[in-house]
């Protein structure tokens, strides 16, 4: 399976890869924010099988991977995008942590931006 690394430098818009004991659906995508279109880093499913490894930072340790990666290598991107959140637990996570929540049309969608559009 992928790595997030692997995925970024491939020419797939979207692929499953593996971080961790989590396997993750992940995508190169556009979305508005605040009326700007943005180009995104999506993190669309998340599976961890093993649920004594759940609710364990993977998915915190993740985002940090992703924001120095994304500042630092693959400064194309202008935001973090997870949409779909299920979990109240998860979808209140991300506000604790300052995630930007958007207009949910079934479940909620949240936004970290990275840097701000030139």
């Amino acid at each position: 399976m992928a790595t997030l690394c692997s995925f970024l430098d491939s020419n797939f818009r979207n692929q499953w890869v593996r971080y961790g004991p989590a396997d993750v659906y992940v995508r190169k995508g556009n979305h508005i924010l605040n009326g700007e279109l943005l180009h995104t880093f999506d993190i669309a499913n998340i599976n961890i099988a093993n649920e004594e490894q759940q609710q364990k930072g993977v998915f915190t340790a993740m985002v940090c991977e992703l924001r120095e990666l994304l500042t630092f290598e693959y400064n194309e991107y202008h935001a973090l995008y997870v949409e779909n959140v299920q979990t109240k637990y998860f979808a209140n996570h991300l506000r604790r942590r300052g995630w930007i929540e958007c207009a949910p049309i079934e479940l909620p969608s949240f936004f970290m931006t990275i840097r701000e559009k030139i």
